[in-house]
């Protein structure tokens, strides 16, 4: 008999589990709540990716010490190459060899390393999370400048000054920070949804596509500040190259159709940031990308208004869609006035998701939901009726509804309608209602 086991029967599994139980009682470590809820927070700190990285590797026993070092190779010499009497371990390079507390002593967290248990680096980093979450930032920031001052003196055989070191490692992170705010408030047309441009304008929306294994795609769409679709096409060859390449591409590619149009005011918009930022800059760079940034660069001055702004690809999804369509004669296919069935229900959403007053549109939508249910008489009364702006758009919902209610087909077709026939809304709102009563 063994009371450790409820069906009184003893077995080695049984006795493993049990070892392994005793032993996790025995070592104070974190719970796996508490590491999960660790690892979280490491990684959305405000500081340089790789800080966050060399803190990672510290805390999962994956930095190059010595002893780390022997674990893999045989025969390897576990002592510090700085303080001699002590092993090289993770935790006795970022914190107790001598350089490392020349680094905390310059520091303003020197107190804070004091309080943790010399046990291992992940449960002084848990420590610090749980105690003073507030430091730990800087704390990370900390662990990177003592690795890095390391490395620069058994390595790169450079004297090193603590108080530089830690100087040094903050700067960084207040210089990513900056570059980061820069990055977020300079690029005011990043947005989620496509938005329809002022009246008098045109967007262009591109975007380039690999397809297969050795083919890309180039899409674009054209529509006008009426929300109608202008121009629309599609261009395949063989070939295969890198994103941002075939991302040019496709912008070069979507401006050439729009001046033999004779197209004058056009605002380009791509998901590829990079990109935008180079057209915005008007940077060339010295390879094959540079040279078509240099074709694009020169089209612009053909327009008597050209503009470049970033969209994020949820907004970009007509002209994503468009470059992995087949075209007719395998090479390139342009619509006007019109697109393929197949993007309909892609263009429907982005009318949809333009609307700025989603709530007063809503509000029309039900007035004249309410309007059908008195049909026929007053069915025909609408056509007789000026509809305002958000009446017109609320045909648009109206559409949308169609789709929704299991009919997609005859939704989609519904919702190109809207598109194109803008002049003779009346009409085609009575049709709509007629249709979804009758």
């Amino acid at each position: 008999m063994w009371h450790y086991a409820n069906d009184v029967k003893y077995s080695v599994k049984l006795v493993y589990r049990m070892i392994r139980e005793v032993k996790a009682r025995m070592v104070s470590s974190p719970s796996a709540a508490t590491t999960t809820s660790f690892w979280k927070k490491l990684w959305t700190l405000d500081i340089p990716p790789k800080i966050k990285m060399c803190a990672w590797r510290a805390a999962s026993r994956a930095l190059l010490s010595k002893v780390g070092v022997a674990r893999r190779v045989h025969g390897v010499s576990c002592l510090c190459d700085i303080y001699r009497e002590w092993e090289e371990t993770d935790y006795h390079a970022l914190f107790e060899c001598c350089l490392a507390r020349g680094l905390w002593v310059n520091s303003d967290l020197e107190h804070v390393v004091g309080l943790c248990l010399r046990s291992s680096v992940l449960n002084t980093l848990m420590v610090v999370y749980a105690n003073m979450g507030e430091k730990l930032e800087a704390f990370v920031t900390m662990i990177w400048a003592c690795w890095q001052a390391r490395n620069t003196m058994l390595f790169g055989q450079v004297s090193v000054t603590p108080k530089k070191m830690v100087e040094r490692a903050f700067a960084l992170v207040k210089e990513y920070r900056e570059a980061s705010a820069k990055l977020d408030t300079g690029h005011p047309n990043s947005v989620s949804a496509w938005k329809a441009p002022s009246v008098g304008y045109l967007k262009v929306n591109f975007d380039g596509a690999l397809i297969g294994e050795e083919c890309h795609g180039l899409g674009m769409v054209v529509r006008d500040g009426g929300d109608c679709i202008v121009m629309a096409g599609v261009r395949q060859g063989i070939g295969r190259f890198g994103p941002e390449y075939v991302e040019a591409m496709a912008c070069r590619w979507a401006m050439q159709q729009a001046l033999e149009k004779r197209f004058e005011t056009v605002i380009m918009e791509g998901d590829f940031l990079g990109l935008i930022s180079k057209l915005q800059k008007g940077e060339r760079p010295i390879t094959e990308l540079g040279l078509i940034i240099h074709d694009i660069l020169m089209f612009v001055d053909r327009f008597s208004f050209c503009s470049f702004c970033h969209v994020k690809r949820a907004g970009n999804r007509v002209a994503h869609t468009f470059a992995h369509v087949q075209p007719y004669n395998l090479s390139e296919c342009v619509w006007m006035d019109e697109c393929p069935d197949c993007i309909l229900n892609l263009v429907a959403n982005d009318l949809c998701n333009a609307l700025p007053e989603f709530d007063q549109l809503s509000r029309h939508t039900r007035k004249l939901k309410q309007i059908v249910t008195n049909l026929p008489p007053k069915v025909e009364a609408i056509a007789d009726e000026d509809l305002d702006e958000m009446e017109v758009r609320s045909c648009r919902v109206l559409s949308s509804m169609l789709t929704s209610g299991g009919n997609k087909e005859i939704g989609m077709r519904w919702k190109i309608r809207m598109v194109n026939e803008v002049s003779d809304y009346p009409t085609v709102l009575v049709e709509m209602i007629k249709h979804i009563v009758l």
